[in-house]
């Protein structure tokens, strides 16, 4: 049998969209779900509370995911005239980024769609470690540097999310320096 033009292609574009959920949202809602104990009993799982879990984890990931981006989005708006004088805040934004990978070849996507994956989940964790500090985890709660353990950990994940920015924005600006080129 033959297989109908851009079947691979159609197959090929949607490893893009499995990363991304998985990295992007199921795994910061997993771990946001096991930091604040909704564990629950891990010896009697089964297939079905497992499915569950992942169903669950997903869409607590999807709604920090959508929280956190509104407000990084209005911080970012925030600090927008600080980029003149400080060259660290400057960074390419999520609109052009996105608007850069989508015009690529699905190939050349898959990695970059990856890399936007990994800066939600840096992004979900700065925002759940700010909110540690007031909310703080059950693992937490007694510790007496639980704030400095908070603000660290937040310090920590924006760096990480900074970093995908830049990474990505020097991926951007290779890609266009080749393309001029060639």
């Amino acid at each position: 049998m033959s297989e109908s033009p851009g079947t691979g292609n159609d197959v090929a574009s949607l490893i893009p969209e499995f990363y991304y959920d998985l990295i992007g949202r199921v795994v910061p809602g997993v771990l946001v779900g096991f930091l604040y104990g909704w564990g629950g009993d891990i010896q009697s799982t089964n297939f079905g509370t497992i499915s569950l879990g992942i169903v669950l984890a997903y869409f607590l990931g999807l709604t920090l995911d959508v929280f956190s981006d509104r407000l990084f989005y209005r911080a970012y708006r925030i600090i927008g005239p600080l980029k003149k004088y400080v060259s660290f805040l400057r960074i390419e934004d999520d609109g052009s980024l996105w608007s850069w990978t989508r015009a690529l070849p699905t190939v050349e996507q898959i990695p970059l769609k990856k890399m936007f994956a990994e800066k939600v989940l840096f992004r979900i964790a700065a925002f759940v470690a700010v909110v540690s500090v007031f909310v703080p985890p059950p693992i937490l709660k007694n510790c007496p540097y639980r704030i400095r353990i908070s603000l660290v950990c937040a310090g920590l994940f924006f760096f990480c999310l900074h970093g995908m920015y830049r990474w990505m924005g020097f991926i951007k600006a290779d890609h266009d320096d080749r393309k001029v080129k060639v």
